[in-house]
């Protein structure tokens, strides 16, 4: 039967024009791969159903926001964020993602409805926000490579160091191992961040690129309904100091706090350590977290720590979420940090109050309060900052 088949399948193919003489076209080749799969079954269907293995995924944001700088009347707006990507499980150990989302800036994906750079409703601005590919040779370790979500761990989803809508570039390693019952979890999270790619038009030259490198050990102990989560990570940038601030920031010659020398190029490098401690009870519809985290840059001789401390307590689909925080001028790089603390600015302290309500899976609304002072070292300022969210996910 199968040589009746080759038989009836060659005749068919055979009997079509032939080119000429000397000449081979890609319509003969393509028949040829055909004929010599259906004798030695070289080609196979894939072992999966591709439609089966891809995901959409995505959120729609509309916040009322409020802004109050010092005696300066408060500044109300409405502000609109929309993210949708595609998550494609290529094959068992690889999978591709990518995200698409409004605004243009690192940290944030907001646009300003009625804005009077561009008013009365005109088309808004949506980029790539992640592309990238995760590969897990092993059940533990995960590989990643692009512009990627933070695998990090920050206590209380806390955002001193890193703003959590930046998607950094680059790439990352992350190891996962429990001991002892599965009561003990070994997180080792490795990555290096494109943070500015440099080179000298003047002497044609590559300059030290400036890079985030991160090395993070994260231990959770887990029994019954309690965790521990501990944690130490060392974020060490490279070639800051003595750049401008417009090296990062394109027409910037505001540092958001960091202190600049008489040049007006950064003074200090950062090299961030990081320790973290948070606590975890749940035992439904009943959660409780108490975190804490210390900052501190080795590089910098003073104004160099910083610390938040909180509390979320849930009952069912309501949360609320505390935390209290203080940034010194040069603990951390203030172009990454949380950009709306104080205006994403260092040398800053206070607090953010936030309550949401869950709906469902798809919907929330949540409110959220800033109580801030910038300048806390010379003549400070108070700065309150108001979000009204509703979240619609899927």
């Amino acid at each position: 039967m199968k040589f009746l088949f080759v038989y009836m399948y060659s005749s068919i193919v055979f009997s079509q024009a032939a080119p000429a003489i000397g000449e081979i076209s890609s319509t003969d080749t393509t028949k040829a791969i055909q004929i010599e799969a259906v004798e030695n079954k070289k080609i196979e269907l894939p072992k999966t159903d591709f439609l089966k293995t891809a995901e959409l995924f995505g959120d729609l944001r509309y916040r009322s926001q409020s802004i109050k700088l010092g005696d300066n009347q408060a500044r109300p707006v409405q502000r609109l964020m929309f993210r949708g990507g595609h998550q494609i499980q290529v094959q068992d150990d690889l999978k591709l993602t990518y995200r698409l989302m409004t605004g243009t800036s690192n940290n944030s994906g907001n646009v300003t409805l009625g804005d009077a750079k561009t008013p009365s409703s005109p088309r808004q601005t949506i980029g790539l926000d992640q592309a990238f590919a995760k590969y897990s040779p092993f059940k533990s370790t995960s590989f990643f490579i692009g512009k990627m979500p933070q695998f990090f761990y920050a206590a209380g989803k806390n955002q001193i160091i890193l703003d959590r809508d930046i998607s950094p570039e680059g790439f990352g390693l992350q190891n996962k191992n429990t001991f002892y019952k599965d009561q003990t979890e070994l997180n080792l999270n490795i990555g290096s961040i494109i943070i500015r790619e440099k080179y000298d038009d003047t002497f044609a030259e590559d300059l030290t690129d400036s890079n985030l490198n991160i090395v993070q050990a994260q231990v959770a102990f887990k029994k019954d309904d309690f965790r521990l989560i501990v944690a130490y990570g060392i974020f060490s940038f490279t070639s800051i100091k003595d750049d401008k601030p417009s090296t990062y920031l394109v027409g910037a010659t505001n540092s958001k706090g960091n202190t600049l020398d008489i040049l007006g190029n950064y003074q200090w490098q950062y090299e961030i350590i990081q320790n973290s401690i948070e606590f975890k009870w749940s035992s439904k519809p009943f959660e409780v977290a108490i975190f804490f985290e210390d900052v501190r840059n080795s590089a910098a001789d003073t104004k160099n720590k910083a610390q938040v401390s909180g509390l979320n307590l849930g009952y069912k689909k309501l949360s609320i979420t505390y935390l209290n925080q203080k940034i010194e001028s040069d603990a951390v790089f203030a172009l990454l940090t949380d950009s709306d603390f104080s205006d994403g600015q260092t040398n800053s302290e206070g607090s953010i109050t936030t309550v949401s309500y869950k709906f469902n899976d798809n919907a929330a609304l949540s409110y959220s309060e800033y109580k801030n002072k910038q300048a806390v070292d010379l003549v400070s300022n108070d700065y309150r900052r108001t979000h009204l969210d509703l979240t619609f996910a899927f």
